[in-house]
This record gives C-alpha cells, sequence and structure tokens, in this order.
C-alpha cells in the first residue's frame, strides 16, 4: 500500500472513532440480573467488547504511522 492509502485508511479510520465516540451508545448495557453461566456468558462477552472497543479506538495509530513512515522514507 502506499503512503496516501495508508493515511487515507487512518484518517477515515480516525473519524470513524470520533463520530463513535460523539454519536455512539454511552455503554453497551450490562445483564448483571443474569445468574450462573449466562452472567459468566456476560461478562465474558463484554470483556472481548471492551478489547474490541480499544483495538476500534487506538487502531487507526498504525496506519497513520505506516503511512507517515512511508511518506518521509520515500521523500
Amino acid at each position: 500500500m502506499s503512503a496516501r492509502t495508508l493515511l487515507t485508511i487512518g484518517i477515515v479510520w480516525f473519524a470513524a472513532v470520533v463520530l463513535w465516540i460523539r454519536f455512539g451508545p454511552e455503554s453497551f448495557g450490562f445483564e448483571w440480573p443474569a445468574k450462573g453461566v449466562w452472567r459468566t456468558l456476560s461478562v465474558a462477552a463484554l470483556y472481548v467488547l471492551g478489547l474490541l472497543y480499544q483495538l476500534f479506538v487506538f487502531g487507526w495509530l498504525v496506519p497513520i504511522a505506516l503511512g507517515i513512515y512511508r511518506f518521509v522514507k520515500k521523500h
């Protein structure tokens, strides 16, 4: 991928993150009244969603960094 493509992907991703934080739901909703196995599955699902959310929020840094690196290396 070219530097321009990586920078474009990073900028679009960053815009999506800003829009999600601004207009997205405040929480995914907790199902704490659940008991037994359903409570365990709920906690596990929320943990996985939390990790994926962090990847979504900070993932734009990778294409931006690679794009800047390739742009600087090229010039």
